[in-house]
């Protein structure tokens, strides 16, 4: 039974791979791999947010900052290995640039969160334990873009 369900996963496994390389069609496999790495790390950001919020009685916007800075490691370390992996090893300073390109594109879609925080909670009086889940809406996208296209960018492709 164990020797049969590693032969289903080998064969799924294989599946994947071909259909990854797959110059039309590779994408679709490379976002759902994002978006299982983006549940993740929006469950750790949140988790952060509100463990701040409400356990710590952090600020929300002190909450943001905590989750951010947990959850864009996360998302360096699973979009690196599992998302946008080409499989070579890379050099120290490679990491540490790809880290930086993470800590920036990311920078920009939390500017972009503090703002519409203070817009939701501050302004419109959405209660500040929904309003992140809000956020997510404009951000997750931004973020697949800017990992795809910048972050993780080979080069000579995008």
């Amino acid at each position: 039974m164990k020797k049969r369900l590693l032969n289903i996963v080998h064969k799924l496994n294989e599946m994947i791979e071909t259909i990854e390389k797959h110059e039309k069609w590779g994408w679709i496999v490379q976002f759902v791999k994002f978006s299982i790495v983006g549940v993740i790390n929006t469950l750790i950001d949140l988790g952060v947010y509100y463990f701040c919020l409400y356990i710590l009685h952090f600020h929300y916007q002190l909450a943001t900052f905590f989750g951010f800075i947990v959850s864009v490691t996360n998302a360096y370390l699973l979009n690196g290995l599992f998302v946008f992996s080409d499989g070579q090893r890379k050099s120290a300073l490679e990491n540490l640039k790809t880290y930086g390109k993470t800590v920036a594109g990311y920078a920009s879609t939390y500017l972009l969160s503090v703002f519409l925080m203070w817009l939701w909670v501050d302004v419109l009086h959405i209660p500040e334990g929904v309003a992140p889940l809000l956020r997510l809406i404009i951000t997750v996208p931004l973020n697949y873009l800017i990992n795809k296209f910048w972050t993780f960018k080979k080069s000579g492709n995008a």
